[in-house]
């Protein structure tokens, strides 16, 4: 079986040119990604250009084309909700290979990154109720750029983080955040775009220890806020397990107490 997936991974490199690259590229997002993604979400993740400003329409390949340079080992779901790779056995056989895509999580959430600065996507409203059809990317843009560049974060993802952390709390992609932690609707942007949550929060939330602390020494962050649920960038690092970004934000001179303390009588 492992010969036939190595066979089958140079069949589809000697295809050349696009179909090569499509190839590769899906077998990267499919066996890379945080969550299964579906046929919508994968054509427009590979529709996406690096340091580009916009989204072109034309650069969205097809699903059918994505299996078809895939050679067999990628599939769709009988009911179209979700690509997969062919058997568990090649999952392994492609994480047993970290190097096979390159730095695949900083290119990943590089393209997440390029995404969520598109104007077509600073634009939508912060309180949508779910993402446009148009725009079918956003969820797993908005809730898994931080997983990707956590795992590998080169300066060129960093510099792309910060545009949209700088934005944060009047971008739709807070309340996207938002709803992947189930967090009640009474919590959520109104329309005027005040989520109460500022990118300290999210770095908080992902656990991107190098970039909290780059946003502390530069001074560039609010790390005493409460969102609108009165939680501070500690908590949401808290409650995520991550222990660095607690750490940096403890040892921060001009931190507060998390909660007003009681005086005693």
């Amino acid at each position: 079986m492992v010969g036939a997936y190595g066979a089958t991974l140079e069949r589809i490199k000697e295809q050349g040119g696009d179909k090569a690259k499509l190839g590769m590229e899906v077998l990267m997002w499919v066996s890379r990604c945080e969550r299964p993604l579906g046929p919508e979400e994968l054509c427009h993740a590979l529709g996406i250009e690096e340091n580009t400003t916009e989204l072109d329409p034309e650069n969205i390949p097809a699903a059918e084309i994505l299996i078809s340079c895939c050679l067999g080992l990628v599939a769709v779901e009988e009911e179209g909700s979700r690509f997969r790779l062919i058997h568990l056995t090649l999952q392994e056989y492609l994480v047993g290979r970290p190097n096979l895509f390159g730095s695949a999580h900083s290119k990943m959430a590089d393209i997440c990154l390029t995404y969520l600065n598109f104007q077509s996507i600073k634009d939508l409203l912060p309180n949508l109720q779910k993402p446009p059809i148009t725009a079918p990317f956003l969820d797993y843009a908005s809730c898994y750029w931080g997983a990707h560049a956590r795992k590998e974060l080169t300066e060129h993802t960093k510099s792309l983080a910060l545009k949209i952390l700088d934005l944060f709390g009047h971008h739709v992609t807070a309340r996207m955040i938002l709803l992947n932690q189930g967090v009640s609707t009474y919590y959520f942007p109104t329309r005027s775009g005040d989520s109460g949550t500022s990118g300290f929060h999210v770095v908080a939330y992902f656990a991107i220890a190098e970039i909290a602390k780059a946003m502390i020494k530069s001074g560039g962050c609010e790390v005493n806020r409460w969102d609108r649920r009165g939680y501070t960038p500690l908590i949401w690092a808290a409650g995520n397990n991550n222990p660095e970004v607690c750490e940096a934000l403890i040892e921060f001179p001009g931190r507060i107490p998390t909660w007003p303390t009681v005086k005693e009588a």
